[in-house]
């Protein structure tokens, strides 16, 4: 099995007002999107899933989640709900966990400390 890479992507509406004033379908995908990660997360795949507080164009979804390819994580964020049915725009980044709150504690990674 590969080992497993941190991946990060950034959901942004298409639609703006679908943060104020969401039509049906709306309501029903953002419904789908959070199960959909809810499901996700019992599977060990995911760290975080959240949003700014925001309700404007600068607003984004962030879900910060684990897979073994890039094509793997494409996968996962073309399947997320928002995504696969319109409403928003994803961009995908590799990333790497830096610092990590644990239980109150702020433990650094060595190889980051060592830069």
């Amino acid at each position: 099995m590969a080992e497993l890479q941190d991946w990060l992507y950034i959901l942004r509406p298409n639609r703006v007002e679908m943060l104020t004033n969401p039509t049906y379908a709306e309501q029903i995908h953002v419904r789908e999107h959070y199960a959909y990660h809810r499901h996700l997360m019992t599977q060990g795949m995911h760290v975080q899933v959240g949003r700014t507080r925001n309700d404007d164009g600068q607003m984004m979804i962030i879900v910060i989640f684990q897979a073994a390819s890039a094509r793997q994580a494409e996968e996962v964020m073309a399947a997320d709900p928002l995504v696969k049915n319109g409403e928003m725009n994803g961009q995908l980044f590799p990333y790497w966990i830096a610092l990590e709150r644990s239980q109150g504690n702020f433990p650094i990674d060595s190889e980051y400390a060592a830069i």
